[in-house]
Parts: C-alpha cells; sequence; structure tokens
C-alpha cells in the first residue's frame, strides 16, 4: 500500500477519535512475552498462558471500572466488536457478571503448542489478515 492510498482511507476519519481497524499498531507484544520467556523465564509459554486460558474460557466476574469501560461498546457499530465483547452482542456485562472469552483461550492455547509463528506466520496471522481485508484494513 502507497502512502497515498493510507491517507485516502483515513482522510474520511476524525484521526483524534479513530478505533477499529485504522487503531491497529505492529503487533510486537507476542514476540515479546517469547523474548522475554526465553531470555528470563522458567515456564512455559503454555505454563504461563495457563491461567488466563482458564480465566477466557471459564469466565471471570467483570469489575466495576471494567464493566463502565465496556459499556461504551454497547454504541460500537462494529459487528466483531460487538459480538466479541458485548453479551449476545446487545449489552456490555455489568459488574459481578462472568465474562468469557473462548476465542481467546483458543488462540493462547495455539501460542502456547505452536509458538510465536502461530501469531505470525500461522492460522492467527491469516486470521488478523482475513479480517483486515474485509474491513478495508491496510495490512
Amino acid at each position: 500500500m502507497t502512502l497515498d492510498a493510507l491517507n485516502g482511507k483515513l482522510e474520511k476519519h476524525d484521526m483524534n477519535r479513530i478505533r477499529g481497524i485504522y487503531s491497529v499498531t505492529v503487533p510486537g507484544a507476542v514476540d515479546g512475552w517469547f523474548e522475554v520467556l526465553e531470555k528470563y523465564g522458567t515456564m512455559t509459554m503454555a505454563e504461563v498462558l495457563e491461567p488466563a486460558i482458564h480465566y477466557a474460557e471459564h469466565g471471570f466476574p467483570v469489575s466495576p471500572i471494567i464493566a463502565d469501560a465496556w459499556r461504551s461498546l454497547e454504541n460500537n457499530e462494529e459487528s466483531s466488536t460487538r459480538e466479541t465483547w458485548l453479551l449476545d452482542g446487545e449489552r456490555a456485562p455489568r459488574a459481578g457478571e462472568v465474562f468469557r472469552n473462548p476465542d481467546l483461550a483458543d488462540t493462547y492455547r495455539l501460542l502456547g503448542k505452536e509458538g510465536r509463528d502461530a501469531f505470525y506466520r500461522g492460522s492467527i496471522a491469516k486470521k488478523i489478515v482475513d479480517y483486515s481485508d474485509a474491513h478495508d484494513g491496510f495490512l
């Protein structure tokens, strides 16, 4: 993609309030996790991610501050945002309600099993690119 094409996509957006596909940054966190773990860790990535997988799969009670933050998503028009973060795609979980994110659990399982390549070259990378393409992104 050229700079002109990118600017053309972005010119219709208020860059002070940009959300969604155009707020995506370079995904370096996953590689950073592996680098730190390889250099300083005593556990495997699967072991490190095990508690996060548990809570993503089985759920956790939403705190009041997170419930307030997620309530703003009720007005979000992007279907994927609504499907991921809102109960039945309609309303944000209220404080104390249990929230589950099985897709995140699956992603973490793949990272634990296949390593960073699952994210940067494998099935997770493909899903990210497919999502970006479907939403007029620029990956």
